[in-house]
Order: structure tokens, then sequence, then C-alpha cells
């Protein structure tokens, strides 16, 4: 390796599925090949666009080697930690289809194969690669190789490496966390509860761990929270708290459901992020039942996608990276709990996990209908293959009766559902599409009436119409997720009085209180101001006090906003002051956010760049710029980058900005990248053109090319 560059050496056993054919295709994308062996002897080859081509004699099965350099542009990152003085660490994020970048490969989810990674790096640093470490052998030059073997094919996406100045250390037998060598270990206490989790989900899908070792990696700036790569997840270090936990627990949970089994072609994609987020939720019910019931509430919640979860024409390109796969995953999967039985959808799962390999959305189906002794044909049709639908109820009292009535819209089919009434169960109905009204006798109104509280609906879009009475009795006396539709429901109809009560009620769940919180902050009310002065200056509930603090916006308070901006202890906090500052007092937020980026966590200088693009005076983009930096964390730089945009825009100098985007448009990480052609193209003049014709012709991700174009004609556009 030299100069931000690997050296590879791919050997393959390839068997054709095609007797007839006389050539290896293989994905590549940016790989110098410089020499190509079929069964040992030199073969010939071409490289075509995204494709390297092999002669091969037709119908045998062949072993091929494939020797080449690669940057790894799109996959592989040259990153220090924290700071300049931090080694390098190198690593490589293969999803979606990366994998391509730094080795010859078929790179798509119907393509699975075993892996057995070798990696070559300095004696000082160490190596790790996917599945368990198979052995280690010294090399001349001070270097070592470790050798690191898959058994179970998976598909090239979940392939990965991690190379740096790290070391192991033991959380549980046979699972360890990689972190700095001598150095802190971030999110160890949220990693000390992975043996827990792990046998949980044992249980869970009645299946041992895969992969026999696990290793957990914490990686500065890594551009998504997590990622699954078997025996080696990787997760973004700047974690923390419950989101820290809710992102372990989906990547151990895709260790089965994506890698052991996983689909066989994007559109089915659901079928490793849905399930593995009904897992992920089944194991959070065990240790904190508010949180999960929240995790119910965000997969009720209208979503302007609308795609279905496995769409029928197969259209790759509008969905399969769409965030409905995860919650709308989670709704079809309670969904069927609730339907079925969660034992006989425990049984399919486990069925769909022993299985292995690839499977379709068909597959789990029939797991499905084995367990539950029944055709659910219609069900997935409706609910999985067709787009959500709506469902409108409502209810009145009159005559001595109590009235409900439902309107669904769009497809499904006939399912009977629980009704709730003042807290207590009372039957059920038959609903279908269309719309059902019944009717029963009453000497009195109810305080309010739910229809479906066990959420076999769940996954369709609910529009429940009642008063802000009965909105307010459902608060009080429902099950956590009926309280949880109380609570938005008020903050629609700004109804603060039951908001405020449920904020200042001490004994109720932490979740709701804070959940309470963010509603009463959606519009002012004297119960607000009253409610959240009182909540700031009490340091007994910190989380619902950050809630508070980021929510308020009443001058009356502008002087706990500063002390808290300020005071150390808890950056979460001081960053939620420093955000409603800004909206509050904006000359204040400047002048506190000036002093805020002394402060060493990032989320507290990622809120003092936003509130300085907000708030700041053109003066303060040289002070914005210097948070312009690749080796921050990407939540800062990215607000850094906005606000310095921002600045431009009120008078700052355009050229400072300039130059330092063009010196970030050759960056490597096309984390960066990206967003600093998009900038250039906003603010640069013509000294920036040839830059981004630059990037356009030497870049081999075509995205990337598009973009550094699109920026180029924006500029000839401002500047013919």
């Amino acid at each position: 390796m030299s100069r931000e560059e690997l050296l590879g050496d791919a050997l393959l056993h390839v068997r054709p599925l095609d007797p007839s054919a006389t050539a290896i295709a293989l994905n590549q994308r940016g790989l110098r090949v410089q020499r190509v062996e079929l069964d040992g002897v030199d073969a010939p080859w071409s490289v075509e666009g995204a494709w390297l081509r092999v002669e091969a004699p037709a119908g045998a099965e062949h072993d091929l080697r494939v020797v080449y350099r690669t940057t790894g542009e799109g996959a592989v990152r040259f990153r220090r930690g924290r700071g300049e003085e931090e080694p390098l660490r190198i690593w490589a994020l293969s999803s979606w289809e990366n994998a391509r970048a730094w080795f010859p490969t078929w790179d798509h989810p119907s393509e699975r194969f075993t892996v057995r990674t070798t990696l070559i790096a300095p004696r000082e640093l160490g190596a790790w690669g996917i599945g368990r470490r198979a052995g280690q052998r010294e090399l001349d030059g001070g270097r070592l190789a470790t050798t690191w073997t898959l058994d179970h094919p998976v598909p090239a996406y979940l392939v990965a490496f991690l190379v740096g100045a790290l070391e192991e250390r033991p959380l549980g037998p046979g699972v360890w966390e990689v972190v700095p060598r001598g150095g802190e270990a971030p999110l160890h206490d949220t990693l000390t509860r992975t043996p827990a989790d792990l046998a949980a989900l044992e249980q869970l899908l009645d299946e041992p761990y895969p992969w026999g070792e696990l290793r957990i990696a914490p990686i500065t700036a890594f551009p998504v929270s997590g990622m699954e790569n078997p025996g080696l997840i990787m997760v973004a270090d700047h974690l923390g708290g419950p989101e820290a936990r809710t992102v372990l627990t989906h990547e151990l949970a895709h260790q089965w459901l994506g890698d052991r089994v996983g689909p066989g072609r994007w559109h089915d994609l659901w079928l490793s992020e849905g399930l593995a987020t009904w897992a992920e939720h089944r194991v959070t019910e065990r240790s904190d039942p508010i949180a999960a019931a929240d995790d119910l509430r965000n997969a009720a919640a209208p979503t302007l996608e609308t795609t279905p979860l496995a769409p029928r024409d197969g259209d790759l390109s509008r969905f399969w990276v769409q965030e409905n796969v995860y919650v709308d995953g989670l709704a079809a999967m309670h969904a069927l709990g609730a339907l079925l039985g969660r034992d006989a959808v425990d049984r399919a799962l486990a069925a769909h996990v022993d299985r292995a390999g690839q499977a379709t959305t068909d597959d789990l189906r029939a797991r499905l209908e084995e367990a539950a002794g029944r055709s659910l044909e219609a069900w997935f049709d409706a609910w999985i293959r067709g787009p959500r639908p709506t469902i409108h109820s409502r209810w009145w009292w009159e005559a001595g009766e109590r009235i409900v009535e439902v309107t669904w819209e769009g497809g499904g089919v006939p399912v009977e559902v629980g009704v709730e009434i003042d807290g207590v169960r009372a039957g059920t109905v038959a609903l279908a599409p269309g719309t059902t009204r019944w009717s029963e006798p009453a000497e009195a109104a109810p305080r309010y009436v739910r229809v479906d509280p066990d959420g076999i609906l769940l996954g369709a879009t609910w529009k429940r119409e009642q008063s802000a009475e009965a909105w307010t009795a459902q608060l009080e006396r429902s099950s956590t997720v009926g309280r949880f539709e109380a609570i938005e429901a008020l903050a629609d109809a700004k109804v603060a009085a039951p908001l405020a009560r449920t904020v200042e009620h001490a004994s109720a769940p932490s979740e709701i209180r804070r959940l309470a919180a963010y509603a009463l902050g959606t519009f002012e009310s004297p119960e607000q101001l009253r409610t959240f002065a009182a909540q700031l200056r009490d340091d007994r509930t910190p989380e619902l006090r950050r809630v508070v603090a980021r929510v308020i916006h009443q001058p009356d308070v502008v002087p706990d906003l500063r002390t808290l901006a300020l005071r150390e202890g808890d950056p979460e906090l001081s960053a939620s002051a420093l955000h409603s500052l800004a909206w509050i007092d904006g000359d204040e937020a400047a002048r506190v956010a000036r002093k805020a980026l002394e402060r060493d966590a990032d989320v507290v200088r990622d809120a003092a760049v936003w509130a300085l693009g907000i708030t700041g005076e053109p003066t303060d983009l040289d002070t914005v710029l210097a948070h312009v930096d690749p080796g921050k964390e990407p939540v800062v730089f990215f607000e850094a980058l906005t606000a310095s945009k921002r600045l431009v825009q009120r008078g700052a100098p355009a050229e400072r900005l300039q130059t330092v985007l063009i010196r970030l448009a050759s960056a490597t990480d096309p984390t960066f990248r990206g967003p600093v052609l998009d900038a250039l193209g906003r603010v640069g003049d013509r000294d920036a053109l040839a830059t981004l014709q630059r990037v356009a012709e030497s870049t081999t991700l075509p995205w990337m090319a598009e973009r550094a174009t699109k920026a180029a004609k924006a500029i000839e556009k401002r500047h013919p």
C-alpha cells in the first residue's frame, strides 16, 4: 500500500451457470488491472466500462486470479482518528454496490460466495476481516499477514476490512470491541450489553450466533450509523445514549437476518432491514418497553414514501434505499404478530433463518403460512406489495347509542380488530375496505374510543377523530402506544394543559414526558412557559431537560439558556440550549456560539457552527471555515459547510470559501466530496471550473462525475 492505494490479489473459484459461456464477466470500478490468470496461465482480458471480461473455455469450473491496484474510491476510506497526530486507519464499506471498487466481484445480492481475506500491513497495525481469524504469519519488511475466513456464502456488499493502530478488548466469550490501542473505548458502556443482546437474539431466532466470533469497531467519521458485516460490525463512534443501543441491536440482528439469510434482489431489501428492525424491537421490549412502544409510534407515523415494501414491478430505482423498508417492515411484522399470534411469527422467522442463503418475499410468506396454517397471499398482496392505505375513524354518542365509523381507503383484506373504550377492551369488529359503521346501547357517552389497539392495521395511515377531551382521557388511561397517539393529537389541536400536566408528572415514564415536551414545544402557550421554565432549572431529569432546552423559544428564558449553553458537563444540553437561543436572540446566540466552539464535544461544535450560520456576522466566516475539515466528524463538517454558504450570502467573501472548497474537491472520501462539489457550483467562479472538470474526468463514481459536471455548468451559466 502507498499513496492511499491498495494492491489487490483476488482469487476466485468460478462455476459457470451457463455451460456454453466463453467469458467470465466481473463487476469492477476503477481497478487498474495488472495481470489475469485462468487456471494458473495468463488469460486474455479486457475492461469494458463497469466490467472486467476474461476469456475462458466453456463448460468448466475455473480458478481465476486478478492482480490489480485501486484507490477503492467510494468504498475504501483512508482516515486518521480525531486528529492528524493519530495513526492512519483504513476501512472498507462495500454497501450497497461499492465492493467492485476494491475487488472484482459479482456485486449484487443474488450472488453469494464464501470469503477468505488476507490483509498485509505493517506489523504495528492491526488488521480485521469478516468471519473468524484463521491465522497470522510474519513477512519481510516488518509486515504481518492476517487471514480471516467466512465459510458461509454472503453477498459482496457484506465484505469488509479494517486496518489501524487498534486493539481487541473482550466483551464476553467470543465477543470483542476493536478500539484505539491504549486509548479510550468509544461506546464501551453500550457495547458491554452485546453478549446479553446476542443471547436474546439466539433465543428469539432459535439459532446460535452464525459466525462463531464477533468484533465491533466504533469508527470515526463513519458515513452511516452502522454496518452489519458478518463478524465485523462497524458503527459510528459519535453515537450516544439510546441511539447507540438501537443501532447496535439492529446490526446484531442483521447477523442472522440479512447476513445468514437475506434478499436475493434489491427489491426484497425489507427482508433484511425490515426483519432486523422487527428483531431489534423484540429485544428492546425485554429491557425497555417504553422505547419499544415508541418504535411502534414511529412505524405508525405517516410517511412521504408510498412505495410498497416489495413492489411487483421490480423497478429498483424507486425504492431499494428508501426508509420505508425499516419502519414499514416493522409495522408489517407487528401486524402479522397481532393477526396470527407471535408464536406463529416466531416459528416462521426461525424457519426463515434456518434456510440460510437467499430468500424472497414469497419464501417468507410460505414460512408464515406453514406456521399459521392459513393462506396469506391476499394479505401480502395488500400490505407488502401494495401501497399503505388510509383509515379514518370517528365516533359519537346520541339517543343512548355509541356509534363508531371507520372508513378504509385503499387496498386490503377483511380483518377482525379490537376496540378499546375508556381503557377497557370492549370486543372486536370486522373491518374491510370501504366504510364500516356499528352502534351499541350506551347509557352515557364514553370518554374515548380507540379502534385497533393491538395494531393489526399498524401499517395503515390512521386518521383518528375525537374531541380534545377524549384525547385527554386517552392520554390518562390508554396503553403506552395509545398515550403516544393522544400526545400527537393534542399537539395538532394545540391543547396545552394536558400536555403540560404530563411533562410535570414526575412518576410518568420518561419517554412519555419527553414526547409530551416535544409536543408542547410546537406551539406557544402560558402553560408551556410555566412548565418549561421550571424544567430548565430541574437537573433531576437530564434527558427531559435537554428536550425542553431544545424546544422552548420564549425570551423570558434567555438567561437560563445562555448559562446552559456554556456549562460544562452535559454537551447535549448545551447544544439544545444554543439551538433555542439562536431562534430567540440572534446577537446573544452568536456571542455564545463563538465561545462554544472552544469546547471539545462534537455535538456542541455542531450547534455552534449552525448558530453562527444563522446569526453570525460575515467576519465569522474564517472561524466557521476552520470546521469545514474532513478530519472533523461528518455532522460538524456538513453543518460548517452549510453555515459558510449562509455567511457568504450575507456578505462574507466568496473567494475565501471557494479556496477551501477547491482544496477539498480533491479529497478521496466521497462522503465529503459530493457536497463540496455542489457548494462550488453555487459559490464558485471560473477559477473553480478547472477543478470541477478534473474531478468529472478522473472519478470512477458515475454519480460524482454527474455532480461535478452539473456544478461546472452552473458556474458557466453565471459566468459565461
